[in-house]
């Protein structure tokens, strides 16, 4: 069962990827399996398609294999996947239900519904609902005001948000006051959370994401201060030039929005020593624009 091509493909390939993993579901007889399917299918479902009810029907099918079983992490994580559908749906009895069904003995009593309320906030962020996103993260805020400590669940989920509906926002070229609110609201969570969740590198790539974000912003002078906090990260942890290579390409591009050539000359010289393969077209599109 090849989930990994099914990711590769599933952005450009929705529809596609969706029934295939429709006809993978006989196949799935471990817990890896039919939960990976399930995670997929709803991210394809809801965040490509918006098609909430595919997403609710596949995973009815997940839970109704002979290899489910609701009383696993992979089971308690099905049912938390069909309480955000449902919720985007805006379908709350269901929604209440299968949120119920979702929480992990051990964790705090909120920590479930974070957890789904900040994956509301991405799905929805997808499909252009920036106001019922943003109710979705403000609420998993407030709820998660008990104080998430490293280990807890809840501060991985609005890491993982913070950064990717920055992210998602962040190339959109028409957004709206709302969007640009929650853009750097996203961000900045997502830095808070990624302290407690993640290691170096997730901070510093959490800094990063709040350079790119207030470049989008036409902010580029904040913009710079986080881009040499990642950078800062780096050094203070013994990293590479290419671990340098992004953060360095985001201090570039703020010093050329403020109009600093021989700056950002000095940063993409030093960036060219390590490039990161991906980020090549990027660190290109720079050099011509300060060749301009």
């Amino acid at each position: 069962m090849d989930l990994g091509g099914l990711w590769q493909r599933h952005a450009d390939s929705p529809e596609q990827v969706l029934t295939e993993l429709g006809e993978l579901l006989d196949q799935a007889t471990e817990a890896k399996q039919w939960f990976g399917l399930a995670a997929l299918g709803a991210h394809v479902s809801g965040a490509h398609l918006g098609d909430w009810q595919r997403g609710v029907a596949l995973l009815h099918r997940v839970q109704a294999l002979d290899a489910f079983d609701s009383d696993t992490a992979q089971g308690r994580g099905t049912h938390r996947l069909l309480a955000t559908l449902h919720t985007c749906a805006g379908e709350m009895q269901p929604a209440g239900e299968a949120l119920a069904r979702s929480h992990n003995p051990g964790d705090p009593a909120d920590c479930a519904t974070v957890r789904m309320l900040a994956s509301v906030a991405e799905a929805l962020v997808e499909r252009g609902e920036a106001e019922r996103a943003q109710q979705a993260f403000d609420k998993a805020l407030d709820l998660a005001s008990y104080g998430p400590e490293k280990g807890d669940p809840a501060a991985r989920a609005l890491a993982m948000a913070g950064n990717n509906v920055a992210c998602s926002l962040e190339v959109r070229s028409d957004r709206s006051d709302v969007e640009t609110a929650l853009m750097k609201q996203a961000a900045h969570v997502g830095r808070t959370y990624w302290e407690l969740a993640g290691d170096w590198k997730n901070v510093k790539i959490a800094e990063y994401r709040l350079a790119m974000t207030h470049l989008a912003a036409g902010e580029p002078r904040v913009a710079l201060e986080h881009a040499k906090r990642a950078v800062a990260q780096v050094s203070a942890h013994d990293g590479t030039d290419e671990d340098r290579f992004f953060p360095r390409l985001a201090m570039a591009q703020a010093h050329l929005d403020l109009g600093q050539q021989d700056a950002a000359r000095d940063v993409l010289e030093q960036a060219s020593t390590a490039v990161v393969e991906w980020g090549r077209a990027e660190l290109d599109a720079l050099l011509q624009r300060l060749s301009r």
